[in-house]
C-alpha cells in the first residue's frame, strides 16, 4: 500500500471522488458512502452504489471536500426501486445532476465517460487502485458546523483466486474482488492499518494498460472474514448512464426544473 500523500497516481484521481453524507432533517449528518464524478455529453453524472443512492433527496455531496450540495436529479439503478436492499447482486446506481458544477469546480473535477471502460479481469498479473471515503475519516462537528472528509485510497490491490469468487457467488465475467490486508504494519517506525472500509461502496476501482489509466469498476460490497472487497464492472454503470440522461430529458425538457 503507497500513502495517499506521496502516491502520485492516487493524488491524480482523487478530485474525481466524493463522499455522500445522508443529512435527515433535524439530525446530525452522517456518512453513508463514496461517489464519483462524471462528465458525459455536457452533463454532470454521480457514480455509486445503489445502496448508497437510495438515501435519495436526503444525500448531500462535496465538490471540492468544501461546502456540501445537495444530489438533485434523475436516478437510474440496477435494481428496479421497488426491490429491497441486497436482492441485486450488481447494486449499483448513477444520478445525472440537475445542474452543471460551475467550474473549476472547487479543485474537484469530473472524469471524462472515455475513462469508463470494461476489461478482462483474466489476467492475473494486473493490479488495480481504488480511492473512497471511509466513514472513519468522515468527522461532523455539529456544534462549530464543520465537516472534514479525508480519502483513503490503496494502489497495487490484487484480485482474489477463483475460489473466492466461487464461495462468494461473484461470477468474474461481471465482477472483481480484490484483497484487503488490514493487518497492522510499521510504516516509518509507527503502526498504520488500513480503516474500516464500510463508506467505500461507491468507489471507482481502476486499472492501466498501455493506453493509459482508467476505471473499471465500482466498489459495492466488504466481506471481513474473506479479506476482500467486491466492485461491479463498469460496464454495468454505463448502461445506466444512458437511462439516467434518457430519463431527465423526459421529465425535464426545458433543463433544470424552477425552484418551488
Amino acid at each position: 500500500m503507497k500513502p495517499n500523500e506521496v502516491d502520485p497516481f492516487i493524488k491524480s484521481v482523487a478530485p474525481f471522488v466524493t463522499a455522500l453524507l445522508r443529512s435527515p432533517k433535524g439530525k446530525r449528518p452522517e456518512s453513508v458512502g463514496t461517489a464519483l464524478l462524471v462528465e458525459a455529453r455536457g452533463a454532470h453524472f454521480l457514480i455509486s452504489a445503489a445502496h448508497v443512492l437510495d438515501e435519495g433527496n436526503k444525500l448531500w455531496f462535496f465538490p471540492g471536500a468544501r461546502d456540501p450540495r445537495p444530489v438533485v436529479g434523475q436516478a437510474a439503478f440496477s435494481r428496479a426501486r421497488w426491490q429491497k436492499s441486497g436482492t441485486d447482486r450488481f447494486d449499483v446506481g448513477v444520478v445525472r445532476l440537475a445542474e452543471r458544477l460551475p467550474e473549476p469546480y472547487n479543485g474537484w473535477h469530473p472524469v471524462d465517460i472515455a475513462n469508463l471502460r470494461s476489461r478482462s479481469f483474466t489476467d492475473d498479473d494486473a493490479s488495480f487502485a481504488f480511492v473512497g471515503y471511509p466513514c472513519t475519516r468522515v468527522k461532523v462537528n455539529p456544534v462549530r458546523k464543520k465537516i472534514n472528509v479525508a480519502y483513503m485510497a490503496l494502489n497495487g490491490a490484487v484480485q482474489a483466486q477463483a475460489e473466492v469468487y466461487l464461495r462468494l457467488g461473484f461470477d468474474p465475467a461481471h465482477h472483481l474482488i480484490l484483497h484487503l490486508d488490514r493487518t497492522p504494519k510499521l510504516i516509518d517506525g509507527k503502526s498504520s492499518q488500513f480503516p474500516d472500509p464500510h463508506g467505500l461502496s461507491g468507489s471507482p476501482v481502476w486499472s492501466s494498460d498501455e493506453n493509459g489509466s482508467f476505471i473499471v469498476g465500482i466498489v459495492t460490497e466488504y466481506h471481513k472474514t474473506e479479506g476482500v472487497i467486491v466492485a461491479t464492472e463498469i460496464g454495468q454503470v454505463l448502461q445506466l448512464l444512458a437511462h439516467a440522461e434518457r430519463d431527465y430529458a423526459h421529465l425535464f425538457p426545458q433543463g433544470f426544473p424552477p425552484k418551488p
